[in-house]
């Protein structure tokens, strides 16, 4: 592998994620209100009237998270409102699956800024990384190669990326 700079690597695999980032211009110069993506409310609405985002471009209370479990979230909960049912967004745990057919990979990231410590397990046959929260409780993970299996197991004791508010 030939890096930018000219220096080459022997690599037997190569892992590459490309982020995404919203296309906000439209919005803003509509003078819809933009941060890292259309902000919207728990409701996915923007601050104008009767104009609602939703997927890659929308942030919801700091959240952009352009997956395909998020966004299927906010399709349920948008077509809700606008059926006369006024409905707020949440979002479970929603472990992330890399599609990567040489290496399975899944993550399930801690709520920024947690604090905490990781626990990383060399299983030989993959990486259990378990992110603890300050009490002790599961907040986060990275699972690699056989460990992948965990996921629903761990994804249960995760808390909810945007829960409800009582």
């Amino acid at each position: 592998m030939t890096l930018s700079d000219h220096r080459v690597l022997s690599v037997d695999t190569v892992l590459s994620s490309v982020g995404l980032r919203p296309r906000t211009g439209l919005a803003e110069r509509a003078g819809i209100a933009v941060k890292r993506g259309i902000v919207v409310d728990r409701y996915l609405a923007t601050n104008a009237p009767d104009v609602y985002a939703l997927g890659d471009c929308a942030e919801v209370e700091g959240l952009v998270l352009p997956f395909v479990m998020p966004i299927m979230h906010a399709a349920r909960t948008l077509a809700k409102t606008l059926c006369g049912e006024p409905t707020r967004l949440t979002y479970p745990p929603m472990p992330i699956v890399v599609k990567t057919t040489a290496y399975p990979v899944v993550v399930a990231p801690p709520a920024a800024p947690a604090k905490g410590a990781w626990q990383v397990d060399d299983l030989g046959s993959g990486l259990r990384a378990l992110f603890h929260g300050a009490d002790r409780s599961l907040a986060g993970f990275a699972l690699t190669g056989t460990a992948v299996s965990e996921k629903n197991s761990l994804a249960k004791e995760l808390p909810p990326v945007l829960g409800d508010i009582p």
